[in-house]
């Protein structure tokens, strides 16, 4: 019973990391370009998979709900390969969009290497689009 608590505890963690990254709250994971980077792309669906194979335990696999819940699991983590794999454009954070939109002549990595900089700094300067947008001139300026 304890696995079963972890693993809902687990995914509902995941769920909520992932919701934080749409919102643009977690950036570095996309600023600092890690391995773990296309991975922020499918905490979600990761998320829902670990809820799914907890209550798999408690409907076995001849009930009609356990047979729903082992394919919906897999296909939660087919979308978890497909979205760190190909990280689509249309669940970028918003900053990120901004940054593609307004500035496409400009590299990512340029932008990403100025945020790493200061990244704490960063963050507390561009909570919002026109700050966004500032900070972007200011970095392409000093190019």
């Amino acid at each position: 019973m304890g696995a079963l608590i972890f693993l809902v505890v687990v995914g509902v963690g995941l769920i909520a990391c992932g919701i934080a990254f749409f919102r643009g709250h977690l950036r570095g994971g996309l600023v600092y370009q890690t391995i773990f980077s296309s991975g922020m792309y499918s905490l979600i669906p990761l998320g829902l998979a670990c809820i799914n194979i907890s209550l798999m335990a408690i409907f076995p696999y001849p009930h009609f709900i356990g047979i729903v819940l082992i394919y919906t699991t897999g296909v939660f983590l087919l979308v978890v390969i497909v979205f760190s794999i190909v990280m689509p454009k249309m669940l970028d954070p918003w900053w990120l969009r901004l940054l593609k939109e307004k500035y496409p002549n400009t590299s990512l990595s340029y932008f990403y290497q100025e945020a790493a900089k200061d990244y704490i700094q960063w963050v507390d300067r561009t909570q919002t689009i026109e700050e966004m947008e500032k900070w972007a001139e200011e970095v392409i300026n000093k190019r």
